[in-house]
């Protein structure tokens, strides 16, 4: 059975849909995804047992980096001795980003995946300190104290009127979920996953850093871009060049390509939509919406 979460929780992931995109697409020898973020299309190209030849191209070198640990270099990542990362430590992490254990700090650790933006703010940092402690550290004496510490002040953290001590359930709530643990988890099932299937699976991965206006397309028959939506916030760490993209897929579509983008609207004039398909996209911790994801394919 088709696993329906697939890749790494990152920004705009298709993680719940990549198998009904990867559908849509026609056996080949091979496919190219060339933003491939979070890589859960790609995941589910490799699976699929659609292509001879899989390829995914990112920007990112941190995503790069982790999707190889998980993908292909598998052993690489001590999932069971992770350390609690700090905002200090993070910041480190986001300014070197020179090796494996940096892109798992940074993604691990940050708001929503995103590999920019620390998770856990000023107010509420030191509980959720304790509680991945309590967790994760590899001593029963240190996991008891850390646990002993987290209970000591979060009845600090609470309010008391007469003899009676209250703190909201949002609070409990909220402290209760381990980020870090969690997106841990998410990297270790995805490479178990992948380790798996490459037993089998006799489909050629490749996963590279590199722009998708340096890439050389000649070699693919399929290719699939997702990139930064327009008219939307929250990717523009680096501005992107929406003209320009949209000159590269039309010139693929008049070459003969088959070209699939995802998007809210259709990218150009040569692209038709072929795929709508609702899911949810978290806004906060609180809040989700429900969005329209689309797929087009250029025709000539």
């Amino acid at each position: 059975m088709a696993r329906n979460n697939l890749g790494l929780p990152y920004k705009g992931s298709k993680n719940t849909i990549a198998n009904q995109i990867v559908a849509q697409f026609p056996r080949a020898h091979s496919f190219l995804d060339a933003c491939c973020g979070g890589g859960a299309v790609l995941e589910a190209a490799y699976l699929s047992g659609k292509f001879d030849r899989v390829e995914g191209i990112d920007i990112d070198e941190g995503i790069i980096t982790l999707l190889n640990a998980v993908f292909r270099d598998f052993g690489k990542i001590d999932y069971e001795h992770k350390q609690l990362v700090t905002a200090e430590r993070y910041k480190e992490a986001v300014r070197s980003r020179a090796t494996l254990e940096d892109a798992v700090d940074r993604f691990i650790a940050s708001f929503g995946f995103n590999g920019y933006d620390y998770q856990w703010g000023e107010k509420r940092r030191h509980l959720k300190y304790l509680v991945h402690q309590a967790m994760t550290l590899p001593t029963l004496d240190g996991r008891r104290t850390a646990f002993h510490s987290f209970i000591r002040d979060l009845i600090k953290s609470g309010t008391v009127e007469g003899d009676r001590w209250s703190i909201e359930l949002s609070e409990i709530k909220n402290l209760a979920h381990t980020e870090q643990a969690t997106n841990l988890c998410r990297l270790q099932k995805v490479e178990q996953t992948m380790f798996l299937a490459s037993r089998t699976n006799k489909t050629e991965l490749n996963i590279s850093k590199k722009s998708m206006f340096e890439i050389d397309y000649g070699p693919y028959d399929v290719i699939y871009f997702d990139p930064p939506y327009a008219d939307t916030k929250g990717y523009d760490k680096a501005k992107f060049d929406f003209d320009r993209f949209h000159e590269l897929i039309d010139g693929l579509v008049d070459s003969g390509k088959e070209v699939y983008v995802s998007e809210y609207k259709a990218p150009t004039s040569k692209f038709t939509e072929i795929l709508a398909v609702e899911k949810q996209m978290s806004q906060c911790d609180k809040l989700t919406k429900v969005v329209t994801e689309r797929l087009f394919k250029g025709v000539l």
